[in-house]
């Protein structure tokens, strides 16, 4: 079936728009690809010519990293959720609600970039054999 040329203007009108939005998207990419490139140079002392360096100097600069972050970074073992809540449960003498055990945890210092905390908490109280319903949304440990 033929397209009429009304048809293809619109088309073309509207694969004109998808293009403008890629090259934004790419043009934005490109910039923040230069600042990327900017901190490798800062951080080797080298200048990079797009950000391509030989592979010796790659591997030379992968290796001596590696050696600085072992050296200066300790990690710190983290808890899970399930043990902070336990850890919250167990200083409170009466049974929590979900919404109360989270804010807990919070402030216990749990850390969590989930947008959906409180669903993450109930999920664990929900599946975790350590904890006891007690009444409608009311938990306390098994």
């Amino acid at each position: 079936m033929a397209k009429t040329i009304e048809e293809l203007k619109k088309e073309l009108g509207v694969r004109e728009r998808q293009l403008a939005t890629l090259v934004k998207r790419r043009n934005a990419l490109l910039k923040r690809l230069a600042v990327v490139d900017r901190e490798i140079s800062r951080l080797t002392g080298e200048t990079t010519s797009a950000g391509k360096t030989s592979k010796k100097k790659k591997s030379a600069k992968r290796a001596k990293s590696a050696r600085k972050a072992k050296s200066t970074r300790k990690r710190r073992a983290r808890k899970t959720l399930a043990e902070v809540m336990v850890k919250v449960l167990t200083k409170s003498e009466e049974p929590m609600r979900v919404k109360d055990i989270a804010a807990a945890a919070r402030k216990a210092g749990y850390r969590s970039a989930s947008k959906d905390f409180y669903g993450i908490v109930a999920m664990t109280i929900r599946d975790e054999s350590r904890f006891q319903r007690v009444g409608r949304g009311l938990y306390k440990l098994a």
